[in-house]
């Protein structure tokens, strides 16, 4: 592996970045968490911005690293701020921002006539 793919890897780890790993088996996204002459452990996130687990790759496996381009930054964007990604759910009225207990949750379905007994 070159020069300068380690320093990218390198930076990718100072700075706490996504990169993004070409190798024969597929596109592996995710943190370097660390590496060495042979290895790179990687903790993987999927396309979406959701984190799955951690990978080891063979560094002479790797044909391209990518770091802090458009698409890497994407992955970010969707891993920092999933509910402007994805939207929060729907909720009714007076029950999005709190935590309400069983019988709080019946009382208000009698109130707005949506209980029946």
């Amino acid at each position: 592996m070159g020069a300068l793919q380690t320093d990218l890897l390198q930076g990718a780890q100072r700075s706490r970045r996504v990169v993004s790993v070409q190798t024969s088996a597929g596109l592996f996204l995710g943190y370097v968490l660390s590496h060495n002459p042979e290895l790179l452990l990687l903790r993987t996130i999927t396309r979406q911005g959701l984190l799955t687990g951690v990978r080891t790759i063979a560094l002479h496996a790797i044909s391209q690293v990518h770091f802090d381009d458009r698409y890497v930054r994407l992955i970010e964007f969707k891993e920092h701020n999933p509910e402007v990604v994805y939207g929060l759910p729907a909720a009714p009225d007076g029950l999005d921002n709190q935590y309400l207990t069983v019988p709080v949750l019946l009382q208000r379905a009698l109130e707005v006539r949506q209980l029946l007994l």
